[in-house]
């Protein structure tokens, strides 16, 4: 192996989660859950192909706390009933005897909540103009303090669900639009209540969350925080990011996991801003104490060096895991030239976004 790449490689500790490896497999909707929200053989053998291949850290995609209303994928994932459990149990022990830790994303779309799936009205934080005449039925409407009260525990009782599923650990998505980032946006966020307004205000739902959470797994069960490398809005970036980052540690974070990915969607393939990869670990440096997890646009090269300079601590390899889920075995053994390399066609999110189907690669 080149030298040059074994910081990918050396073991990683934080408190209860440790590691073999720093490469961790970030949560990616697969969509192949049965309609009620189950894991299926398709499920665990996806994520058991991954375990095999040599990943350190598999991250179980975007799974719903609350359905239907939080429901943003046609088959999607489920955690916000006790039924679950046993099947998610079976994920767990099926992917570990392969060698990887298992953790599993906990997740609300909000306003991005599909009416076709839900069959209910989409839920945010604010009522927002919308650019085309909506029915009624599909309108969004404006979450009450009561509901939002309501939508902390969902949380905290989808992550002991998790921890009793055996899961090592627990991601709260906060990032990509969904609802909690919908509150953290100021764009999004119009509130004038205690939930809205200044910072401090738009991310007490997320410090709520994670707080209700460690209230419920225990002082030591790990938990991980999702957010955007930075905030977008139609006048520009808010760089508001890293002090999310705080805000998540004070509540009781324990990893901080930076997905470039939100502010990639939008931008054209081979045209992406590497001076902003390279940036966005050492302003989270400057907020956090605590590891940090990051990905997007970085291949296996990028995130090694990235470690080698302490700059971060764990590399999420995502679409590159989806096209070869050998690729850390490859690396390890010296055999990078058999890598199968993403070609970034956006075979994998159009198969989920656009025509809300199973995941695909156009490389498979």
């Amino acid at each position: 192996m080149n030298s040059d790449l074994s910081s990918l490689f050396e073991p990683f500790a934080h408190g209860k989660l440790a590691l073999k490896n720093r490469i961790v497999m970030p949560p990616m909707v697969t969509n192949y859950a049965s309609v009620e929200g189950f894991v299926t053989e398709q499920t665990k053998r996806h994520y058991v192909r991954r375990s095999k291949g040599g990943a350190g850290l598999l991250i179980v995609e975007a799974t719903c706390v609350d359905a239907p209303e939080g429901k943003g994928f046609v088959r999607g994932l489920q955690i916000d009933d006790d039924e679950f459990i046993p099947g998610l149990s079976e994920l767990v022990d099926t992917v570990r005897h392969h060698g990887a830790k298992i953790g599993i994303q906990l997740h609300h779309a909000g306003s991005q909540a599909l009416f076709d799936v839900t069959g209910r009205r989409p839920a945010g934080p604010s009522l927002l103009p919308s650019p085309e005449p909506v029915p009624e039925e599909r309108a969004l409407r404006e979450l009450s303090v009561e509901e939002i009260g309501a939508l902390v525990q969902c949380y905290a009782k989808a992550a002991l669900r998790a921890k009793t599923a055996g899961f090592d650990c627990v991601q709260i998505h906060a990032a990509h639009a969904y609802l909690i980032a919908q509150f953290l946006s100021p764009c999004m966020n119009i509130r004038t209540d205690a939930y809205g307004g200044d910072l401090e205000n738009r991310a007490r739902f997320l410090s709520e969350i994670i707080q209700a959470a460690r209230g419920l797994v225990g002082k030591g069960y790990p938990l991980l925080c999702r957010i955007d490398a930075k905030l977008v809005t139609p006048d520009g970036e808010v760089n508001e990011s890293p002090e999310i980052a705080h805000i998540a540690q004070v509540a009781g974070a324990d990893i901080i996991d930076i997905s470039v990915c939100g502010i990639i969607f939008d931008t054209p393939p081979k045209t992406r801003p590497n001076e902003d990869l390279e940036r966005f670990p050492e302003d989270f440096k400057r907020t956090v104490s605590l590891p940090i997890i990051y990905g997007g646009a970085m291949d296996y090269s990028a995130a090694a060096e990235l470690i080698n300079e302490s700059r971060i601590e764990l590399a999420a390899l995502g679409r590159a895991l989806i096209t070869d889920p050998d690729l850390p075995s490859k690396i390890a053994s010296g055999n990078t030239d058999d890598i199968v390399s993403c070609i970034d066609c956006r075979v994998c999110l159009d198969s989920i976004v656009q025509m809300a189907g199973p995941l695909q690669c156009s490389l498979d």
